[in-house]
């Protein structure tokens, strides 16, 4: 079985986002220390504000660019820029759509715990095909998963 990937489709977006945040910090670096007249406590407390104000949008909007879902043949794994999870098929209960104008795909464990996946999405009045493909995949694979281990 192959492995199929689902990135978000808005990520192109989420990553000049965080280009953009990334240039406003260094640029709001270069301005609290290009003023000779200010004195280094204000120089400090200005470039450490205006990091913490930017460089967190940055980090998320990254995040949200980078990370997919991958469908493996065990599996499911949620891979980020710093971390990846894998949840095997036996340990997925159900799967489920949900929202209202942005639809999601979420999962009830065996622990009994949800965890919303960040791909597929699809928003707008009515869900898409390949949003119902994707999800349809997901439950197949599950499906089958759930047939072998009872053999």
């Amino acid at each position: 079985m192959e492995d199929i990937e689902y990135r978000r489709p808005d990520r192109r977006l989420w990553l000049a986002t965080g280009a953009f945040c990334s240039l406003f910090t260094v640029l709001g670096q270069l301005a609290a220390w290009g003023h000779p007249d200010w004195p280094p406590l204000g120089a400090i407390i200005l470039s450490v504000l205006f990091a913490a104000c930017t460089i967190y949008p940055a980090l998320i909007s990254f995040d949200l660019a980078l990370t997919r879902t991958v469908l493996e043949a065990g599996g499911l794994r949620i891979q980020r820029p710093l971390r990846q999870q894998f949840h095997p098929w036996t340990d997925i209960v159900a799967i489920t759509v949900v929202g209202s104008e942005h639809y999601e795909v979420q999962l009830e464990l065996t622990d009994n715990s949800l965890l919303r996946l960040p791909a597929p999405l699809a928003s707008g009045a009515s869900i898409d095909p390949q949003f119902r493909h994707s999800v349809s995949e997901m439950r197949r694979r599950r499906q089958a998963a759930a047939t072998d281990t009872r053999r």
